[in-house]
């Protein structure tokens, strides 16, 4: 039995068809899929976060410092863009997040030129979050070693020698009461500043 001329080139023609759509199909959709982001140079990341940071755009400022730690961590950026990450978290007062930004700063750069500000930031960090004296004072201890922590490794610190003066002053004068609380606490000491007012 013989089949028409045209019949017996058809699977053949059709296997030519369907790879060479196959192809196109794969080759076409190249096109629709994002072309891949370029990395940044560290020192422009820098900058970026910088300017993002004091927009107090905080979100976007540790995007770009974490890509510098991630990407450049050989970068002389690296250890300042892992201080601001911290940094963004305790402007944003998530204390906690911040307070592991800066542990991981000063376990890997405990003698970099910033550690005496990063040592302080980690105090302030639990500093920013004590208690009434009434309620647990963990964090005030917490703050309080952290201090000395300061004056003990960075003794020439600027940030050293005004803790020891604030203190200093602190323990000359006695606290002051409104009732059962006492009025030192951060928090309260703010609401004063803020409202200009200083009693109670």
């Amino acid at each position: 039995m013989y089949l028409p001329i045209s019949m017996l080139g058809y699977p053949a023609l059709l296997v030519r068809v369907l790879v060479i759509g196959l192809l196109l199909l794969v080759g076409g959709c190249a096109w629709m899929t994002p072309a891949p982001t370029p990395i940044l140079p560290p020192e422009e990341l820098y900058k970026t976060g910088e300017t993002e940071l004091n927009n107090r755009r905080y979100d976007e400022a540790r995007l770009n410092f974490r890509k510098i730690v991630e990407r450049h961590p050989n970068s002389s950026h690296a250890p300042k863009a892992r201080f601001y990450i911290g940094e963004a978290y305790y402007r944003e007062a998530e204390f906690d997040k911040a307070v592991k930004e800066f542990e991981g700063f000063l376990a890997f750069f405990p003698r970099h030129e910033i550690a005496d500000l990063v040592q302080y930031r980690l105090a302030m960090s639990y500093y920013d979050q004590m208690k009434p004296v009434e309620q647990d004072q963990a964090l005030t201890q917490k703050a309080l070693d952290q201090f000395k922590k300061l004056v003990k490794d960075y003794p020439q610190s600027r940030y050293a020698t005004g803790w020891r003066r604030s203190t200093s002053a602190a323990s000359a004068s006695p606290r002051r009461k409104c009732g059962s609380r006492a009025t030192t606490s951060p928090r309260a000491t703010r609401a004063r500043r803020g409202s200009g007012s200083s009693s109670c």
